[in-house]
């Protein structure tokens, strides 16, 4: 059972080093991030019952228990911090903001955005339980050569396809996605589909390094050959993604890497001919293929987007003289941090709520004495979705305080003195080499934290755990002593405890994984139906009540939730009280137009106008925002505001290309306006045909424009022949419609056009 076990262990963690890159779901409502996470913690679940099952087969045979590694030991006051915090959220929620199982919607959001941290320490747990000896740890470096060497062949065939414009990337095929050759960005125009490089370049930078420990002590001439090829095409790619927080990682990494490795170098014990002759291959040539691989990178990566002419140079000159858009953002994302760490500086606020509670802090800088600074620095924020700080540091500071953070320092303290006491200790010379490569990975990633988060990204993080694990593995012949001491009855006793504690948590963290999948899949079928013409409201209201109900601490599904309230049901207090509830667990910064939206309908026009100028702030280009100032200026008749903003919409729509669900209200608001309440006439007519050209082929449920085109026609503009022709059209619609009485008005009015025409002949 014990052998099956460890088997089954080993096996996840290689399958999950190539799901955790690859695992993605078209028909799940976050396509790629969140369903990667789902199958790390899926992961994580099944390798808890592994584990258990592998602790109870030890207990019964008498034999040493597999147990935690030591380090874990610093994260159990974590644990009463964690409690703490959910104690607090028990006290200070409202009646009115628990999840239906009976929890506080903000105690659900904390496990929803804990889960994945949980399977991080299981799989570090069981990589440093199951990887120790170094045939296992070299089968997991095959599987991890073969999963860089497949990441950095999409690359290269990425940057082909931008540069010569030939459908070369399977993403591309898989996906139906479109070549971007005259990008945006520079990272658009070398990456057109592959997503955000900085995610591909953050995986390189920490993978590389267990690779060059695997090279250093490799005896085989072709698998060196073929890891100084993927090395140098990794290094290619990594430099070509123009990413600071790879460089960043890379960097930190790599003096990690030689300062251990000068250590070792001079207090290892046994030099034995063969590892001295591994340390001595032909370097020259290795440096050689890197620097080309650098040349080449630095060749791509200093092309410059049209209309820009920044080098490569003049970006690293601007960041390096903290300078420039991605300074100021992380600037300005860390200003935020610490005015929301100020209000609990020892616990800090929970897990995830920087993301939560980010909108509200920028509304009360933006509205504070200081606002006129901050709006500049808004205006350079890619998006309003603030996810993360972009420095793992200040983000547990912020979520957990200075205690969290000082705990979750001495767990990867314990971890470095653990790993350096068996790299400097061992007699086994490649035993070490191995370990500085997996060490140096990890430093890669905490080098990378600085300037952005890889233990939030899913392939990031599930390498980071298994490396770390392997670095501080005890060795199979570390003191023999440990890991042949016979155990009491006691201890067996205890050891079948721990594993039905393992199951038990197994079950629960793949039901977990399994519930937000089926959520997943849920929502995104209920949004799908909300969203599309000819959709069915009932049905997507039960798929995302379903998935509210599976998943109390997303807040995607309350956003939809509440929108299919406001636009099927018509009922604004519902859709509010959705959208307060999504407060707590939603960091969807569209929330605040919907909250407008419904406080327009429910003719609270001060809220409305508060929440609206606020979003003029922080987006004042942003689809829908001109539209709901004119509909708020309309029905406070302030006609030339409202007309003035309605034609906002219209010109927006048409300057970004981005065509927004409110244009063809727009142009019908804005000719009834100037018809009606203004009497230009002629601009009326003009923004109606606006409308019919904006429709194309399509017809309308009601011809409202076709109307009015007609009675300008013929009350305004006197032409007889172009009113009869815009009420032919609308009478074809209104019948079409079954709209009976409308059409027999139309025919009367075409009969005294006919009268009319008579008369004149």
């Amino acid at each position: 059972m014990s052998g099956f076990a460890r088997l089954g262990l080993r096996s996840l963690l290689g399958a999950g080093c190539f799901l955790s890159l690859l695992f993605f779901d078209r028909g799940a409502f976050q396509t790629f991030r969140e369903p990667k996470f789902l199958v790390i913690v899926w992961i994580a679940g099944a390798c808890l019952l592994l584990w258990g099952l592998w602790l109870i087969s030890e207990a019964f045979r008498r034999r040493t228990l597999p147990l935690p590694p030591a380090p874990v030991i610093a994260l159990i006051p974590f644990i009463g911090l964690i409690g703490y915090q959910f104690q607090r959220a028990y006290q200070t929620s409202s009646p009115t903001s628990f999840g239906s199982e009976g929890a506080p919607l903000q105690v659900e959001y904390f496990i929803h955005i804990l889960l994945p941290a949980v399977a991080w320490l299981v799989l570090f747990c069981v990589a440093s339980l199951t990887l120790r000896s170094g045939r296992n740890q070299r089968a997991f470096l095959a599987i991890l050569c073969m999963a860089f060497t497949l990441e950095v062949s999409v690359v290269l065939l990425e940057i082909v396809q931008n540069q010569t414009g030939l459908q070369v990337n399977p993403v591309v095929l898989l996906t139906q996605g479109e070549i971007d050759v005259f990008g945006q960005s520079v990272k658009e125009r070398i990456f057109g589909t592959i997503g955000n490089p900085n995610w591909v370049a953050g995986y390189l930078a920490i993978a590389i390094f267990p690779l060059i420990g695997w090279l250093l002590v490799v005896r085989s001439r072709l698998p060196r050959v073929i890891l100084v090829l993927v090395l140098a095409a990794g290094t290619f790619a990594l430099v070509s993604t123009r990413s600071k927080g790879a460089f960043l990682a890379l960097m930190v990494g790599a003096v990690h890497f030689g300062v251990t490795f000068l250590l070792l170098r001079r207090k290892r014990r046994v030099k034995n001919a063969t590892a001295k002759k591994s340390l001595s291959r032909p370097a020259w040539i290795v440096a050689g293929l890197l620097a080309l691989a650098l040349a080449g990178g630095f060749v791509i990566a200093n092309q410059s987007p049209a209309g820009e002419n920044s080098s490569y140079l003049d970006h690293w000159a601007e960041t390096l003289a903290l300078r420039g858009d991605s300074v100021t953002v992380r600037a300005l994302l860390a200003h935020c941090g610490f005015q929301m760490w100020r209000e609990d500086p020892w616990v800090g606020l929970g897990a995830g709520e920087f993301k939560i509670q980010f909108l509200d802090t920028l509304r009360d800088l933006v509205e504070g004495p200081e606002g006129e600074k901050f709006k500049v620095r808004v205006a350079r924020l890619h998006s309003l979705r603030a996810t993360h700080l972009h420095n793992e540091y200040l983000q547990t500071l912020v979520e957990f305080g200075v205690l969290g953070l000082l705990i979750v320092e001495l767990f990867f303290v314990w971890c470095q003195c653990r790993a350096y006491r068996f790299i400097l200790g061992s007699e086994n010379n490649g035993d070490s080499i191995l370990r500085i490569g997996f060490l140096s990975g990890v430093w890669a990633g905490f080098g990378g934290s600085l300037f952005d988060y890889p233990f939030h990204r899913p392939a990031q993080v599930f390498l980071l755990a298994v490396l770390l694990g392997i670095a501080i593995a005890l060795p199979n012949r570390w003191e023999k002593g440990e890991t042949a001491r016979p155990r009491g009855l006691w201890l067996s006793g205890i050891g079948i405890l721990l594993g039905v504690a393992l199951a038990v948590v197994s079950v629960f963290l793949m039901w977990q994984s399994n519930a937000k999948y089926v959520a997943q899949r849920l929502g995104f079928w209920g949004k799908t139906s909300l969203e599309i013409a000819g959709g069915d409201p009932g049905r997507a209201y039960q798929a995302l009540a379903t998935a509210q109900d599976l998943v109390p601490g997303e807040g995607e599904y309350t956003l939809w939730l509440a929108y299919y309230y406001l636009a099927a049901k018509g009922d604004p207090n519902l859709a509010i009280r959705q959208i307060r509830r999504a407060r707590e667990t939603s960091d969807n910064p569209n929330r605040v137009m919907l909250e407008a939206t419904a406080q327009l309908q429910r003719n609270d026009y001060l809220t409305a106008g508060q929440l609206l100028q606020f979003v003029g702030i922080l987006e004042p280009n942003k689809v829908g925002l001109q539209f709901l100032k004119g509909r708020l200026f309309e029905k406070q008749q302030r006609w030339k505001e409202a007309a003035r903003a309605y034609l906002a919409e219209i010109q927006n729509s048409r300057r970004t290309g981005e065509r927004s669900p409110h244009l063809e209200e727009s142009y019908l608001h804005l000719a009834g306006i100037l018809e009606k309440q203004l009497g230009q006439y002629e601009e009326a007519a003009r923004y109606y045909k606006g409308f019919l050209e904006t429709l194309g082929d399509r017809k309308p449920t009601y011809p409202e424009a076709r109307l009015r085109l007609g009675d300008l026609s013929l009350n305004r503009f006197y032409d007889l022949e172009s009113a009869e022709r815009y009420y032919n059209e609308a009478l074809e619609i209104l019948k079409d419609q079954g709209a009976e009485q409308d059409a027999g008005e139309v025919e009367k009015i075409l009969e005294d056009i006919q009268n009319r025409k008579e008369r004149f002949r």
